[in-house]
């Protein structure tokens, strides 16, 4: 069975959109399509120059979160459905130890582990994907990490220090959303 759905939006029980569709100047023929309820957080670090070592780092100034699954307590994000999401973190490396940070994902909600390149995971502090500093450099620098992950509904990521020290001000930052 076929059918076309002639709707401009469409709206749960409570009337509030879900998904809007726009063709407006598009030539394709399904049209822009905005879905305003996606799970999107935006965190910050605290204001003030703070040095962390082997923890996590607690992004807690709440920028936007649409959704609620930020929680400024445990510094995790909670998937609220499965799917595919990115993430990204900045940091700064502050010794010449190779100062590294972690994503860590725990799809049972509990345990984390780190994630390594296919989507494996690592209990071991030092494997893994990492943002990494420089091992020549004993001041502060950049680190950065950006990758897509699987996580369950239910499921939690975080960033954490394993190897080193790294410092965090308001320039840095947390984020994710649910790509599909």
């Amino acid at each position: 069975m076929t059918g076309i759905l002639k709707v401009d939006q469409i709206q749960n029980n409570t009337g509030t959109g879900v998904m809007t569709f726009d063709s407006a100047g598009n030539t394709s023929a399904a049209g822009l399509i905005t879905k305003p309820n996606l799970p999107y957080f935006l965190v910050q670090s605290p204001h003030t120059d703070v040095t962390y070592t082997n923890q996590v780092i607690p992004y807690n100034n709440v920028i936007e979160d649409q959704g609620n699954n930020y929680d400024t307590t445990n510094y995790c994000f909670t998937a609220p459905i499965t799917g595919v999401y990115m993430f990204s973190f900045t940091c700064n490396g502050m010794t010449s130890n190779a100062d590294r940070a972690y994503i860590q994902r725990a799809n049972d909600g509990s345990n984390y582990y780190n994630i390594d390149s296919r989507g494996e995971t690592f209990s071991s502090t030092n494997q893994g994907l990492h943002a990494r500093g420089s091992e020549n450099v004993s001041s502060y620098y950049y680190m950065g990490l950006q990758v897509p992950l699987k996580v369950n509904a239910g499921g939690k990521v975080r960033v954490r220090v394993n190897i080193g020290s790294v410092n965090t001000f308001h320039a840095n930052f947390f984020t994710g959303y649910l790509i599909g």
